[in-house]
């Protein structure tokens, strides 16, 4: 199954967190970011050449996603808390997405700052999969 797939019609595995419900001055407040920060994230920068950071859906006008949400509010961590640059923090989602086929990995995984990088958390991710599967609820 495609990322497409996962998050097209009714059924979306994603269901109401991708319904476009935050104006972008409701999202900028929420994430501590300017309204310009989210237009330019999802929309990208013309005026500068820059494409969104992150992927925009169809055509829901000035408006993000609970999912979107959490990636504006990620990524806002990662620029000002963690000073990883834009452009690293561009190709950390364009991988994240390509290498797990998500449509929203950074409201998916969890990710770390290291070093002005950004990685993903493999060996948490393994350890609980792997706990699930105990009996003795430890």
């Amino acid at each position: 199954m495609t990322m497409s797939e996962k998050t097209q019609g009714s059924g979306s595995i994603n269901g109401w967190r991708t319904q476009p419900m935050y104006t972008f001055p409701e999202a900028a407040h929420l994430a501590h970011v300017s309204p310009g920060t989210v237009r330019n994230w999802l929309l990208g920068n013309q005026q500068y050449g820059r494409p969104p950071l992150f992927n925009a859906q169809g055509n829901q006008g000035p408006m993000v996603s609970f999912l979107q949400l959490i990636e504006i509010m990620v990524a806002r961590n990662f620029r000002l808390a963690e000073r990883v640059s834009f452009d690293r923090v561009r190709r950390a989602y364009a991988n994240a997405q390509r290498i797990w086929e998500l449509e929203y990995p950074f409201a998916h995984l969890q990710l770390e700052a290291i070093g002005g990088h950004i990685g993903a958390c493999l060996i948490d991710w393994l350890f609980d999969l792997r706990s699930t599967e105990r009996d003795d609820g430890a």
